[in-house]
C-alpha cells in the first residue's frame, strides 16, 4: 500500500504538489511550543500570501495532565469524510495515517500539539493540529482538523472539532490564533456555514478572507462572530498557515 501510495505523491509532486506536502509533514515527537509570528513587512499586500514568514517558537514544557498522552499513537475516533457516507477510524501510527478509497488517495498527518487554557479554568488543554492531504487526479493542498482536548484525573474529553476546507478549493486555513480563551482563524474565500469549500477562478486561486471567533460556553466552543473580506484572488499553493498560542 504504502509503495503505491509513494508512487502515486511522485506523479503528483511532479505538477506541482511537493512543496504543499512537504509544508505538512509530520512531527515525530510531541512538542509543547508557543508561536508568535514576527510583524509582516510593510510593504507586503494581501496579494503575496505565500511569501515566507519567519516565526519565533518558544518551548513552554508538556503539562503533567498530558505527559502520559501519545498524540502521535492516538486513536482520535471516526472521521467522515466530507464529500462522501464513508468514515473511517482516524488512529494514527507514528503520526500519520495513509488511506485509499475508490476514487481518492490521503494521508492524515499530525502537525503539532499546541497548549493553552481555553476553557479559563486556569489548566492548560492540548490544541492538536492534522493536516489532512487528499488527492485524486491531483493533490487539494491539504485541509485542516482542530482537536482540542481537556484532561481530568488522568481521563480525556474532546470539546471541540473542527476541519477546514482546502488550500486548492477555497476555505484553506490562512491563521489559528488562540489567546485568553479565544479562538479565531482566518480562512481563504467565503466560508460561512459550512466552511468546506469556495472555489475561485482556477485551483489554488482563492479570492475573499473570512474571519470567525469562537468562544467557550461551559460546555464546547461556540461562534460568536463571522467576518467576510473582500479580497482580489491570489494564489495560495504554498502559503504557510501563522499560529499564535498564548
Amino acid at each position: 500500500m504504502r509503495n503505491v501510495f509513494s508512487l502515486l505523491l511522485i506523479t503528483l509532486w511532479s505538477s506541482g504538489c511537493q512543496s504543499t506536502w512537504n509544508r505538512h509533514s509530520p512531527i515525530k515527537t510531541e512538542q509543547a511550543v508557543t508561536i508568535v509570528s514576527t510583524p509582516t513587512p510593510s510593504n507586503t499586500t494581501p496579494q503575496q500570501p505565500n511569501e515566507s514568514k519567519t516565526e519565533e517558537v518558544k518551548e513552554t514544557g508538556i503539562p503533567e495532565s498530558f505527559k502520559h498522552i501519545d498524540f502521535n499513537n492516538f486513536s482520535y475516533g471516526r472521521y467522515r469524510f466530507p464529500s462522501s457516507a464513508r468514515s473511517m477510524n482516524l488512529r494514527l501510527a507514528a503520526g500519520e495515517r495513509e488511506y485509499e478509497q475508490a476514487y481518492a488517495r490521503g494521508l492524515f498527518s499530525l502537525h503539532n500539539i499546541y497548549y493553552a487554557d481555553v476553557t479559563h479554568d486556569q489548566k492548560p488543554e492540548a490544541i492538536v493540529l492534522i493536516w489532512h492531504l487528499s488527492c485524486g487526479v491531483s493533490c487539494d493542498g491539504g485541509s485542516g482538523i482542530i482537536y482540542i482536548y481537556e484532561a481530568n484525573r488522568n481521563k480525556l474529553r474532546r470539546i471541540w472539532q473542527y476541519e477546514t476546507g482546502s488550500f486548492a478549493y477555497g476555505c484553506g486555513l490562512k491563521s489559528l490564533t488562540i489567546r485568553k480563551g479565544n479562538v479565531a482563524m482566518e480562512l481563504f474565500g467565503r466560508c460561512k456555514n459550512p466552511p468546506r469549500e469556495n472555489p475561485g477562478s482556477g485551483k489554488f486561486i482563492i479570492p475573499d478572507t473570512t474571519q470567525l471567533n469562537f468562544r467557550f460556553n461551559g460546555r464546547r466552543l461556540v461562534r460568536t462572530s463571522t467576518k467576510i473580506l473582500s479580497v482580489s484572488e491570489r494564489k495560495v499553493m504554498n502559503y504557510e498557515t501563522k499560529i499564535r498560542i498564548n
